[in-house]
């Protein structure tokens, strides 16, 4: 069975990743920051085929992303796929009133969160798990070279 975790899955674009995983009988982290929201995404999957669980998990915060790995680890099923959705929009600032300061949330999010969870030492406490990169879509069967643009 392969199981994924997908940052940002309360809604949208992870949302639906989730539930199409999900269809195809793959178990599914549903991650979150908002845990009603989650919590509530979790339970709208509840008829899918996988097996669709819910954690708590702010890309922001090592603490959050850290107990996450281990709320995984402890689970015992392993991570095959790491998909990182989690994303925000910048605040809708006039580009002449626009500062630099304007950008650290979205960086935060958008950036860092996704080397929180991919850059971490294989086997370190705290680590999510593989990206899915070329070495990891191999081990799923999919050659890389017939996807490229």
């Amino acid at each position: 069975m392969t199981t994924a975790l997908i940052t940002g899955a309360n809604k949208g674009l992870g949302f639906q990743t989730a539930s199409e995983l999900a269809e195809l009988g793959w178990t599914v982290w549903l991650g979150a920051r908002n845990e009603q929201r989650g919590v509530a995404a979790t339970a709208a999957l509840a008829d899918k085929p996988g097996q669709v669980r819910f954690v708590q998990l702010d890309v922001t915060s090592d603490e959050s992303v850290d107990a996450a790995a281990t709320t995984l680890e402890d689970a015992g099923d392993g991570l095959d796929v790491l998909i990182n959705n989690a994303g925000i929009i910048g605040p809708g600032v006039d580009v002449a009133h626009t500062q630099p300061t304007d950008f650290l949330a979205c960086f935060g999010v958008n950036l860092l969160g996704p080397v929180r969870g991919d850059q971490r030492p294989h086997g370190a406490p705290g680590q999510i798990g593989p990206s899915t990169n070329r070495d990891g879509l191999e081990r799923h069967g999919i050659d890389h070279r017939d996807h490229r643009p």
